[in-house]
């Protein structure tokens, strides 16, 4: 089945037995998959239920260090000029080993320092593929409190990464 505008334009096509896709201003935007869905866009819901698996992904192929590779936004739904907009978000970061390529992760918890429309989200909690925590101060670049995991110590006050005794 295939429903077109009179320009030619696809609105909707079905496959027997195969994808049934949907078309605003004939691109595709909805379509079935021997999986379940791919929907191209933003996917506003008043609600979601997830059954299994719940897979988030930036969908980029090149992943760098230090890029987000995916992460979850929370969102004033006010509407107004100065709450509009990211309040705190949580991050998988990607990070390089030793020998340069991405195969590491951080998970990362970020807040808002301003007014949701006007500030910038700041890291306030990272904690590394290998178990290091980070606690972050105000500015959200220098940890203040830090746990090294294989070294078993905690730095209080201590911006480098390896406190030099136990707590």
């Amino acid at each position: 089945i295939k429903l077109q505008k009179y320009t030619g334009e696809n609105m909707f096509v079905g496959i027997s037995d195969g994808a049934a896709s949907m078309y605003y201003d004939n691109s595709q935007k909805i379509a079935t998959t021997s999986t379940g869905i791919d929907v191209t866009g933003t996917v506003t819901a008043d609600g979601l239920t997830v059954d299994g698996a719940f897979v988030l992904s930036n969908g980029d192929t090149t992943v760098e260090d230090g890029d987000d590779f995916a992460k979850i936004q929370f969102n004033s739904l006010d509407g107004s000029t100065n709450s509009s907009g990211t309040l705190s978000e949580i991050a998988d970061v990607a990070t390089s080993n030793y020998t340069g390529s991405v195969t590491r992760h951080n998970l990362v918890f970020r807040t808002n320092d301003g007014l949701a429309a006007t500030g910038t989200n700041k890291d306030r909690i990272s904690i590394d593929y290998s178990g290091d925590i980070s606690f972050y101060e105000d500015t959200g670049s220098t940890a203040k409190l830090f746990w090294d995991a294989s070294a078993e110590r905690l730095g209080i006050g201590d911006n480098t990464v390896s406190p030099t005794s136990d707590a």
